[in-house]
């Protein structure tokens, strides 16, 4: 049955047409037939119960009151077509031992021999497949026409198809796994749901569908919106958008009800339990949950320890060297420079916000894309095409490290000591023009040492001081833990932030299978800045940095220094951190009045860098 004024398909059971809201005649619902659920509710906690008329349980489980059974309006959904089944129970049994092969690291290694299968299921879970036509508006902020501001606003309305949208309405499956799922089916091997089977076809059950035909529009209606912000960003103009908005005003839709084939099996490991999903039509696809080998996680704390101390030394480094070249705010990649005139001379104070944006790769088994943020303070004086620049390190934000199989992420912080005695850089810098707009700013690549002690003449080549395999390092005279300005000696550690340890201070935390406190490091940065002044008040650019870290020494969280096997864990992997691919790392300046501290800088930031 169709709608009489917009020809849209009316469901059973329907009141009015989903696109127009017509009423639709009484007479003309063809529901009288149609099964309905029936659910025992208790009449006073509202609790649906699932009832065995074996358990002959006439009383609430939960507050002990009498029960009665509803009947809801909606009929039971059903599946009208399924996609036939043809992963066959061998096919799926082989594909699960291949994937527990492939598990990775830190996977046992005896994963595919001792994992027992317990269980496979066959099993064709519940989808809609929607098919729509919408008229979509949208809004998004964009770089066209953005001018001297990094954003401007964008709108538009544009006719869409929507075809073979499958929205997930699984009681056995998350919503997770079927994502993962719907991508490799074939839809257009559909048959009806009582048709034969074909050949090779695995019987299975067929599941019923989790939401009841008043709540199936909904997710529709948000797999829909969903798939309409991915379709309208080719119609966004410009280079770069964000903040995509969508409104759908549906124009037609149908709706079909599939039953989709998957492999559900349970296998155990080591009396532990676990699940995993075979695609009922492509066995290659595989995916599920697997044990952990915590003691290869523990191996690796001294690589993670390493990759996140990285981040935060190049950030207070490159704070610091930001003073050498932070006058520029180096040239944003992303942004042309639009020449708007000659800029006033640049001396004065300046706030920086900058971005570090780096690749880390530990030994291959640790390799993650992060970012970690600044903010700088900075005094420049500007002699023609020369400038002076003084920097002072006011916050650096290091991200978590997220770990899986742990709940919390792993957290890293730089104590206040340690940003303190990152003293003020100063350094020079270079102008293509005095006072032309766009004007190029470079730097000349500097070298910064934190915990060491270096021959000077061998800065940027001499070996970091580094705990050999018995936890040994080169230390300076006096002692280790004489500050470095007061130290003596080349090629040994020293005191960063006189805390009475070697080397530079960070603390951690929620690092798995060790209790570790504190990591005790000797790094090196080398660094260059990028960038053009768009206006007096504002420079922007990027920066390009390396990173070299000799693990000294750690303590533990009761207090204790780490013994020789902890020392060896935490220095095993040395992370190689360069910068990302397509994704530099960005300075932007603002001009600030005389007598602005980092207190106000931090106070301010939203108002001096708005998004």
């Amino acid at each position: 049955m169709s709608c009489t004024r917009c020809t849209t398909p009316i469901e059973d059971g329907d009141l009015r047409c989903a696109i127009c809201s017509l009423p639709v005649r009484s007479n003309d619902r063809d529901v009288a037939d149609q099964p309905r659920a029936q659910v025992l509710r208790c009449t006073e906690c509202n609790a649906a119960i699932a009832f065995s008329a074996e358990a002959q349980a006439p009383r609430c489980g939960f507050c002990c009151s009498t029960m009665k059974v509803e009947q809801p309006v909606d009929p039971i959904e059903t599946a009208q077509v399924r996609i036939p089944f043809i992963v066959d129970r061998e096919a799926a049994a082989s594909s699960l031992r291949g994937w527990l092969g492939k598990r990775g690291f830190f996977a046992p290694k005896t994963l595919r021999d001792e994992a027992v299968l317990e269980s496979l299921t066959p099993l064709c879970w519940a989808g809609w497949i929607v098919n729509a036509r919408a008229t979509v508006t949208w809004t998004a902020d964009s770089d066209a026409g953005s001018h001297r501001s990094a954003w401007a606003p964008h709108a538009g309305q544009v006719p869409l198809s929507f075809d073979s949208i499958c929205v997930p309405a699984s009681r056995g499956l998350s919503q997770e796994e079927c994502r993962l799922l719907v991508p490799y089916y074939d839809l257009a091997r559909a048959i009806a749901i009582d048709a034969p089977a074909i050949s090779g076809e695995v019987p299975a059950m067929i599941e019923s569908f989790d939401a009841q035909r008043s709540a199936a529009r909904y997710y529709v209606q948000r797999a829909i919106e969903a798939t309409a912000k991915t379709r309208v960003e080719e119609h966004i103009p410009g280079r770069r958008f964000r903040n995509i908005n969508v409104a759908c005003l549906l124009e037609g839709q149908t709706t079909d009800r599939v039953a989709l084939p998957a492999w559900v099996l349970a296998y155990r490991y080591r009396n532990a339990p676990y699940r995993a999903i075979v695609h009922g039509q492509r066995p290659e696809v595989v995916f599920g949950s697997s044990p952990t080998d915590w003691r290869k996680v523990l191996a690796l704390v001294g690589g993670i320890v390493l990759v996140v101390a990285a981040i935060a030394v190049i950030a207070m480094l490159l704070a610091g060297c930001g003073g050498t070249d932070a006058t520029p705010d180096a040239q944003d990649f992303f942004e042309r420079c639009e020449p708007s005139g000659p800029f006033a001379p640049l001396t004065g104070r300046a706030a920086v916000q900058a971005t570090l944006n780096v690749h880390v790769d530990a030994g291959g088994l640790i390799e993650v894309d992060t970012s970690s943020k600044m903010l700088l303070l900075m005094d420049l004086v500007q002699d023609g095409t020369q400038l002076g620049v003084t920097s002072t390190l006011c916050r650096v934000q290091i991200p978590d490290i997220p770990l899986a199989g742990q709940e919390l992420p792993i957290v890293f912080q730089v104590p206040d000591a340690t940003v303190a005695s990152v003293s003020t850089v100063t350094g020079t810098a270079t102008l293509s023009s005095a006072d032309g707009s766009c004007a190029n700013l470079d730097s000349q690549p500097i070298t910064i040492v934190l915990g060491a002690r270096l021959d000077p003449a061998a800065q940027d080549t001499a070996p970091l001081p580094t705990a050999d395999d018995d936890a040994n390092f080169p230390a300076c005279a006096p002692s280790a833990a004489t500050a470095c300005p007061t130290a003596t000696g080349n090629g040994c550690a020293c005191d960063q932030e006189s805390d009475g340890e070697p080397g530079a201070t960070l603390i951690a935390r929620n690092v798995p299978a060790v209790e570790l406190d504190q990591v005790y490091v000797a790094l090196r940065t080398t660094f260059s800045l990028h960038g053009r002044v768009h206006t007096t008040d504002l420079v922007k650019g990027r920066i390009d940095a390396t990173l070299e870290t000799g693990v000294l020494h750690c303590r533990l969280l009761d207090g204790s220094p780490c013994n020789v096997m902890n020392v060896r864990l935490v220095k095993t992997l040395n992370p190689i951190v360069t910068p990302q691919l397509g994704n530099p790392s960005t300075y932007r300046s603002a001009r600030v009045v005389a007598g602005t501290s980092c207190a106000d800088i931090i106070a301010n930031e939203a108002m001096l860098f708005p998004r």
